[in-house]
């Protein structure tokens, strides 16, 4: 809605993925064996002037799942 610059959506996207990971964190550790946290697609972030995932769009950013296995 342009009440925000691309940078701070970005600081923002990283401060909830920190904010996740946190608790990650926690239960990773009461678990045994390898973990693997993962979404079900990826975010635009301003790339090609879009933001979150439109329907029908498919972009590369979209198509690329984020993946980490501890």
């Amino acid at each position: 809605l342009g009440r925000l610059t691309d940078e701070q959506i970005l600081e923002a996207y990283k401060d909830n993925l920190r904010y996740v990971l946190d608790y990650v964190e926690e239960l990773v550790e009461k678990m045994d064996g390898k973990t693997v946290v993962t979404a079900d697609h990826g975010e635009l972030l301003g790339e090609q002037g879009m933001y979150r995932h439109p329907k029908g769009m498919s972009a590369k950013q979209l198509r690329e799942v984020p993946w980490d296995v501890r």
